[in-house]
């Protein structure tokens, strides 16, 4: 359960499908004449997502640092299973009149159409519910959480001896969970919803992946926007506010060159992504073609 922070947090936004001969979305980025690399991951494999991580080998293996959202490398992420369910569990039980009885119904009949018992209602707060149903979806389709695609980089930067860094630790990133309003009820309302959208399905979510195309990926989230409630939050408290932190530790980074970045696909991204966070302090990046 360790490995669970890795993909939190894009898992609440999205999920990845099988796409034969993917291609990771690589960007190169030139800063005081200095090149690093930054590719948008996604957090979960199978077979085929890790073969066409080959592609990456050689920007990885001449690198003079591995930075991903977290330092995979850090002893304290055994603990973050553990750390999670507490951050998750209701410190009081669940309230009396927190869910309406329509609500209540909704939550029931989906946990228990995807097997889980409906006594977590009781025990776990909503975001903790959402997570698990997106990752059990996922998990459902073929897909492996337990070696993602951060994990599988981690691994071959450590093969070639790149040393390694996070940009926020796994507490924080529990913390980032946990600060959702109402303990993230809309957001678990909206994710029974979007995991029968087709806009939003695995297969979709893949393509763009495969495509490494940005504007498709702002649509979807301008789709995102306009028909779930909670999409509005999760961007604001998953992707801006920690793009703009992230920014600022790139940037000395950056300075120095030889980097490569690991980080979700999402950030790249609308209005505050990554890639235009990073533009506006100066660094030009290059879309690098992998097929």
């Amino acid at each position: 359960m360790k490995k669970i922070l890795v993909l939190a947090l894009a898992t609440l936004t999205l999920c990845v499908s099988q796409t034969l001969y993917a291609a990771p979305a690589l960007w190169q980025i030139d800063y005081q004449n200095k090149t690093s690399y930054l590719v948008g991951t996604i957090h979960a494999t199978n077979p085929e997502l890790r073969k066409s991580l080959n592609k990456l080998v050689p920007y990885v293996k001449k690198s003079r640092v591995f930075i991903a959202e977290i330092n995979l490398a850090d002893s304290q992420l055994q603990h973050a299973g553990q750390w999670m369910l507490e951050a998750a569990s209701w410190s009081e039980g669940l309230p009396d009149d927190f869910y309406s009885a329509q609500e209540s119904i909704k939550i029931a009949n989906k946990l228990a159409e995807m097997g889980l018992p409906k006594q977590l209602m009781k025990r776990f707060e909503p975001w903790f519910l959402s997570l698990r149903l997106m990752i059990l979806q996922a998990v459902n389709a073929g897909y492996d959480f337990t070696h993602s695609v951060d994990q599988a980089l981690f691994e071959m930067a450590q093969k070639h001896q790149i040393p390694s860094k996070g940009l926020e630790t796994s507490r924080q990133q529990i913390a980032f969970l946990d600060s959702f309003d109402e303990h993230g009820k809309s957001l678990l309302l909206d994710t029974i919803k979007q995991l029968d959208d087709i806009r939003l399905s695995m297969d979709a979510i893949s393509a763009i992946w495969q495509s490494g195309d940005v504007q498709q990926l702002e649509r979807l989230i301008d789709y995102s926007d306009k028909t779930y409630p909670s999409s509005r939050q999760v961007e604001e408290r998953l992707l801006k506010q920690r793009n703009m932190r992230w920014i600022s530790d790139l940037m000395p980074e950056l300075a120095v060159g030889d980097a490569f970045i690991a980080v979700g696909l999402m950030h790249m991204a609308g209005p505050s992504s990554l890639l235009k966070g990073l533009t506006a302090e100066g660094a030009v990046i290059t879309p690098v073609p992998l097929d």
